[in-house]
């Protein structure tokens, strides 16, 4: 989430890859994962508090409730009011906190809330159900023109099992997915915060990617995931660890992404930016490991400090 300063608004650049992850993402309506929580913000931030934000804000509102209908849309819609709220009442509680801090508080606590509601109302099984029919209508239609055009063909049959195959571990790892995708909507929000004038609060600057951070003890959540799925327990207690390791394993990498930028940076040269690119391109599994160990690993050694106390300034 890196940001290149445009008059401290923030850089283009940082929009279009954090609209890029949210699209990518996909789990729940984008727009309305960003638009809503963006509107919620224009209104209750008390800061410069104007008529205008007032109606912008309700301006944005409609314009989420444009969003084409359906049970999902309806569900991303609730979803995005919940985090949108928590996200404002985080902000304004702690203020002083980072992006990224905020945004994993609003993320946990509106997971919390959310599932407590769906237990409560009975709609466990409904929302699964309509998540994999989701997944499997987007499988089936990523595959149709190529089987209508190839219906004999081999390797179009392959492809349709594989994105079968992918379409039902989207559905196990929905909560992870949602979370991650929860967390990258708020991150573009506080972008858009700064960007159209809202608030000039650094409250809502996103820190370069170099920086990126967050509490040392969500270690132990992913040592409890881990933990949890080892123990022999129920389907769902295994499903739930794996939602949890797959969104701290992601936390994880990127950080060691951070860390990988900050020495880099040190150095800049033609050959580690291109070394960097052929990882990424040709080794990207010892890549993604490298940095997740790197990430878990700086928990500990905090190699950013450690470097930095010990470049002479």
């Amino acid at each position: 989430m890196g940001e290149a300063v445009e008059g401290g608004r923030g850089s283009w650049g940082t929009a279009f890859f954090l609209t890029f992850a949210v699209l990518l993402l996909s789990v729940f309506d984008a727009l309305s994962l960003v638009l809503l929580p963006l509107a919620i913000l224009m209104v209750g931030l008390p800061a410069g508090r104007k008529p205008k934000w007032l109606l912008f804000g309700i301006a944005i509102w409609l314009l989420s409730a444009l969003v084409g209908g359906g049970p999902l849309a309806t569900m991303s819609r609730g979803w995005a009011l919940i985090l949108g709220s928590t996200y404002l009442a985080v902000s304004l509680a702690r203020p002083f906190w980072s992006v990224t801090s905020r945004a994993l508080t609003a993320v946990g606590v509106s997971l919390a809330v959310g599932s407590v509601g769906i237990l409560l109302m009975g709609q466990a099984n409904q929302l699964d159900e309509l998540i994999r029919s989701h997944f499997a209508e987007i499988s089936t239609l990523t595959v149709a023109d190529l089987q209508a055009r190839m219906p004999a063909s081999p390797w179009v049959a392959e492809l349709q099992t594989a994105t079968q195959r992918i379409a039902a571990l989207q559905a196990d790892m929905f909560p992870a997915l949602l979370a991650l995708q929860s967390l990258v909507a708020l991150a573009l929000v506080s972008w858009w915060v700064r960007r159209l004038g809202r608030s000039d609060s650094e409250a809502f600057q996103l820190a370069p990617l170099r920086d990126f951070r967050f509490q040392d003890e969500l270690i132990w959540i992913l040592i409890g995931a881990l933990i949890l799925y080892l123990l022999p327990l129920v389907e769902l207690a295994d499903r739930i660890a794996l939602n949890m390791i797959l969104f701290m394993m992601v936390l994880y990498a990127l950080r060691g992404v951070a860390v990988f930028v900050f020495l880099a940076s040190g150095a800049r040269s033609i050959a580690t930016m291109v070394l960097g690119a052929v990882a990424l391109l040709f080794l990207y599994p010892v890549a993604i490991m490298a940095a997740l160990v790197m990430g878990v690993g700086d928990t500990w050694l905090d190699v950013r400090s450690r470097v930095a106390k010990a470049t002479p300034t």
